[in-house]
This record gives structure tokens, C-alpha cells and sequence, in this order.
């Protein structure tokens, strides 16, 4: 089965943190105005894909922005990893870690004063 290869086999790999990006439409109430210019090319474009989806050009445009918006967001919070980078951070998730030579100094000298009291 293809799903059940490991994501270690893909670079890179994105980890996402926060919402994912809307699929639907939304009605919401509008108080804000945001104003564009446009060449005539670009306004029938619009006009045309907004009523190919069934919508009007402002609800078409809104839609498309936020889904854009979205989508810059999560890349901004992505993590891209390559595939030696997520190995690495598989295994120190995956690993017990070992203390290193500062750690176990403190914890000697923690021990030591606690046996003293």
C-alpha cells in the first residue's frame, strides 16, 4: 500500500503548525473595504472564473485572497526538513538522550549538597 510508506522516504518534508487553508466558501459580515486597481485583462478574468465557481467577482476575490493568505501563513510556520535532517530529527524524538559532561557535573554537585544537609 502506498500510504504506508515511511515519511522519511519523501524530501523534503513539511511540518505544519496552525489552521489549514479553508476549502469552502464562508458567509461572514463585511465591514472593511479593501480597494485594488486593476488592468481591463485582469478584471475579465476575474469575472470570468468568478462566474464559472457561481459567485460575484468581491466574494470570488475575497475567497481566493483569504485561501492565498492561508496558505502563506502555513508555509511561514512551515518546517522543511531534508531527508538526513528528518532522520536526525526523528531520532532525537525517537532516542533516549544521553547527558552530556556539564549535565552530569551539575547533578554531582546537586547530589553532594543534598547528601550534606
Amino acid at each position: 500500500m502506498a500510504h504506508s510508506r515511511s515519511l522519511q522516504a519523501f524530501a523534503p518534508v513539511l511540518l505544519f503548525a496552525g489552521p489549514s487553508v479553508p476549502q469552502r466558501w464562508e458567509v461572514m459580515a463585511t465591514t472593511d473595504r479593501l480597494d485594488l486597481k486593476l488592468s481591463s485583462s485582469d478584471k475579465q478574468r476575474l469575472q470570468q472564473a468568478a462566474a464559472i465557481k457561481g459567485f460575484s467577482v468581491a466574494a470570488f476575490v475575497r475567497l481566493a485572497a483569504k485561501q492565498r493568505a492561508a496558505e502563506a501563513i502555513q508555509l511561514d510556520r512551515a518546517i522543511s526538513l531534508s531527508r538526513r535532517d528528518y532522520g536526525t530529527f526523528q531520532a532525537a524524538l525517537t532516542e533516549p538522550s544521553r547527558p552530556n559532561e556539564a549535565l552530569l557535573q551539575a547533578l554531582n554537585q546537586v547530589q553532594a549538597r543534598v547528601q550534606r544537609v
